[in-house]
């Protein structure tokens, strides 16, 4: 026996809510377009934090979204080796922009989740990236290209080189 299709709505609606919120976010009424900036954000990040991160950060978001977010995982594979290249040119192939876009738009991402997630959940996640990541994530490192690669910090497992004097807890 199949579960009649209105069992799924309030997820339905709470998934849409949050694609409005950055469909609004992004001054656009394009919510396929919002759609593809949220799973490139997900799978970006997800590709690059460790089996646990992603695991508390699909457990902040509503059932579908999840599993948008879990959609062609391989847990096996990551976190994968990466610079800030690759997670650039990721994001822009993911979300269909110009790699040039992809610190303002993902900054309306991070924004539109800081404000539904728990308290503090995207620092956890973003304490596992290396700060130009983080940087890309908030926004706040205009690109220009080629990337330079040349001493870029890398994720292989669990211990992102960081700044010795960055503290363990990231306001944004």
């Amino acid at each position: 026996m199949h579960a009649p299709i209105h069992t799924f709505a309030p997820a339905s609606r709470q998934a849409q809510d949050w694609i409005t919120d950055i469909a609004v976010a992004n001054s656009t009424g394009d919510r396929d377009f919002a759609y593809r900036l949220l799973r490139a954000w997900l799978h970006t990040v997800r590709d690059r934090i460790p089996v646990d991160s992603t695991a508390h950060l699909g457990a902040q978001l509503p059932l579908l979204l999840r599993g948008v977010l879990y959609e062609g995982w391989q847990p096996a594979a990551v976190p994968i080796r990466h610079g800030l290249d690759s997670f650039v040119t990721q994001f822009a192939t993911s979300a269909r922009i110009d790699p040039l876009e992809v610190p303002a738009f993902a900054a309306t991402i991070t924004t539109a989740l800081r404000r539904r997630f728990s308290r503090g959940q995207l620092d956890h996640v973003f304490d596992v990236l290396p700060e130009r990541i983080r940087a890309v994530l908030r926004g706040e490192y205009p690109l220009t290209f080629p990337i330079d690669e040349g001493d870029e910090d890398y994720f292989l497992d669990g211990n992102a080189d960081r700044d010795t004097e960055r503290s363990s807890s990231v306001e944004f």
